[in-house]
């Protein structure tokens, strides 16, 4: 599609799905509200076929999303999507929303089941790309180490971690080896410096507490973001990644200020 890395499919993908879980009464509630305004006057057949329709279609969205989350093969969105379901499950007594929970989990771990090869190579990084990702993660952490010695105070400068990684470590790579720690909190520590790291760190703590102080449900889409924050950079170095970060900031600020 139109984004970049698969990664970054699945980040999307997670966030949406949640979203929907979340949503389900919402949806239902408009549902209803069109039917009465546009629909009152039908007869019964049709007001059965017209929730029929909205519930195919929002259930069906449900199993669509999941199935892409699967087929993205990106770890951190399973690791996200692992988390947050669980964990609001844990937390949830809505009937109704551990309902919708239990049949995304449900998929995913059919589609796991049927495409089992897939999906524990991808786990237990057994193929040659697999091998080659995990390799590179541990390189970006040794750069990004390397150069916060240097950088620690005030930063390389907002992206330009890899053009520092070309000029005062290896200058020799090539060019599509030079990339961002595979981490949000150190590319923000190496390419903002100390103090806008602490502002960083700031934002995400205020925003998970005072979401968790306020029983938001968001909370947990935020901190799976956050887990996928922890195995790729694509939330603070890419457009689509920064839209998509500071998208579910401002929406558990609304959800925060509204509740």
């Amino acid at each position: 599609g139109s984004l970049p890395h698969p990664n970054v499919f699945g980040g999307f993908l997670f966030v949406c799905l949640f979203l929907g879980i979340v949503s389900g009464e919402g949806f239902f509630t408009q549902a209803l509200k069109l039917k009465e305004r546009f629909f009152k006057n039908v007869g019964a057949s049709w007001n059965r076929l017209f929730l029929w329709f909205h519930t195919f279609v929002y259930y069906g969205g449900l199993i669509a999303l999941t199935f892409g989350i699967f087929f993205s093969f990106s770890r951190s969105a399973w690791l996200a999507f692992a988390f947050a379901f669980c964990g609001l499950f844990a937390y949830q007594n809505n009937i109704e929303l551990r309902k919708r929970i239990i049949l995304v989990v449900l998929t995913f771990l059919f589609a796991a089941i049927v495409w089992h090869q897939p999906f524990l190579s991808r786990i237990w990084s057994e193929e040659r790309l697999e091998q080659v990702s995990d390799t590179e993660r541990l390189a970006s952490y040794r750069v990004a180490e390397n150069l916060l010695a240097d950088f620690w105070l005030i930063g390389t400068g907002p992206g330009a971690s890899t053009h520092a990684h070309f000029m005062f470590l290896e200058p020799h790579l090539q060019v599509w080896n030079y990339q961002p720690a595979h981490n949000i909190f150190l590319v923000s520590w190496l390419e903002w410096g100390i103090v806008s790291f602490l502002l960083f760190l700031i934002l995400i703590t205020s925003t998970a507490r005072l979401a968790w102080q306020r029983k938001n449900p968001l909370v947990f889409l935020f901190v799976g973001l956050l887990i996928v924050g922890l195995f790729d950079h694509y939330l603070l170095t890419l457009p689509s990644g920064l839209l998509l970060f500071f998208f579910v900031i401002g929406l558990s600020g609304e959800s925060l200020h509204s509740s």
